[in-house]
């Protein structure tokens, strides 16, 4: 009995390692489709996060880095935009992380997204309401 206890504890933690190593296939620095943007991303316990390490454009014209201006939170509007996490809570499962928060700097909201990597390639999937768009990022060279 002991012998089949300990193999099903055998198999269920191999089974576990596996999703896991699955899950951080996206973890790493990947390129937009202009070049203009670096993301890292990072585990964070059992979810994924990432920050906006480079751009092209990180400095505004007097030579300062550009901050989060268009944040909806007030005290956040002074921070740099290069540091700053841009997705967040996704959680891996069957080939797909999902769950996640993508702030977008620009117009200083949120949307839901999802990542899925294809052929190597990062789509990023966003969703506002109605609305839906996918980018397709690849792994930094």
């Amino acid at each position: 009995m002991k012998q089949i206890i300990l193999s099903i504890i055998l198999v269920v933690g191999a089974l576990a390692g596996r999703a896991q190593s699955e899950g951080d296939k996206v973890l790493g620095r990947w390129v937009n489709e202009q070049k203009t943007s670096k993301i890292e991303f990072v585990r964070e316990g059992d979810r994924y996060v990432g920050k906006l390490v480079w751009m092209a454009e990180a400095n505004d014209a007097s030579g300062k880095p550009k901050t989060d201006r268009n944040n909806p939170d007030a005290g956040k509007r002074n921070q740099p935009l290069v540091g700053s996490t841009l997705i967040s809570g996704l959680s891996y499962a069957s080939g797909k992380w999902t769950g996640g928060k993508l702030y977008l700097p620009k117009r200083g909201m949120y949307a839901n997204c999802s990542l899925t990597i294809v052929n190597g390639q990062l789509h990023i999937s966003a969703s506002k309401g109605m609305f839906s768009e996918t980018k397709i990022w690849s792994r930094e060279p």
